[in-house]
């Protein structure tokens, strides 16, 4: 029986360059021989489908049900019988992921009770905690650049700078709150260049699989 993986997720704001960091974090541990699944939240699974729809379409739902239905995509995401997260942990592959609950907390509390995401998600007994965390802090002006010099369409969550500020400082907060409990690495881009951080974070990553 394979040894158990490990599940290091990516967080940032939109624009942060998390995407690109997870395809470089992929392709380092490859090249060491470590077998790797990247993936991303919201899935392209049905339930991701349907958030992502919301989201292009500049659209608020009923808070709840959305937070709900974010929940639903990640459960499937972590239990689904050929893509799940679970499925490559137990076949012993290093899970790279594109967002998880953590974006939940930090979005989703702009306009509802953060300790009532946190509870839906934290006490659901299907949700696993990632073994790895790693925020890739780059300030909300530079990331809000990179996405009207790259998308025609500006989806609900990045419309202005002080939204995305908001949102940064939520994921402080909620840092804060989860503490020790969880493993979360936080990387400023203002310190270091690009290839500098990818090394950084994958020294980090290796203390954790070796």
């Amino acid at each position: 029986m394979a040894e158990e993986g490990k599940f290091i997720v990516v967080e940032g704001i939109d624009g942060s360059g998390k995407t690109n960091l997870c395809k470089n974090i992929e392709r380092e541990l490859l090249s060491e021989g470590i077998k790797t699944f990247s993936t991303k939240e919201p899935t392209d699974l049905e339930t991701g489908k349907i958030i992502k729809k919301i989201l292009s379409a500049n659209v608020l739902q009923n808070r709840f049900s959305q937070s709900a239905l974010f929940l639903a995509d990640r459960i499937e995401h972590l239990e689904h019988p050929k893509y799940g997260i679970k499925k490559h942990l137990k076949r012993g592959y290093v899970v790279v992921c594109d967002r998880y609950y953590y974006s939940s907390f930090a979005y989703q509390s702009l306009t509802m009770s953060l300790d009532w995401v946190m509870t839906i998600n934290l006490s659901c007994s299907r949700i696993i905690k990632p073994d790895l965390c790693i925020f890739l802090d780059t300030p909300p002006v530079i990331c809000r650049e990179r996405i009207f010099e790259k998308r025609k369409k500006i989806e609900v969550f990045e419309r202005d700078i002080e939204t995305m500020n908001e949102i940064r400082e939520n994921y402080f907060r909620v840092f804060d709150i989860l503490g020790k409990n969880e493993n979360v690495l936080i990387v400023s881009k203002k310190m270091t260049e690009e290839n500098e951080i990818l090394q950084f974070v994958k020294k980090e990553i290796l203390k954790i699989i070796v």
